[in-house]
């Protein structure tokens, strides 16, 4: 049960790191698609 905790914590660190992300976060490969949408 404890693993689980920390995996659903990981998680949401994730979400809100991605709420903030800045394009320079993105690896340069990836960034041309964010930025056709």
């Amino acid at each position: 049960i404890v693993p689980d905790r920390w995996a659903i914590i990981a998680y949401l660190r994730a979400l809100q790191r991605s709420q903030n992300a800045a394009i320079a976060d993105v690896p340069e490969d990836h960034r041309g698609d964010l930025e056709k949408k």
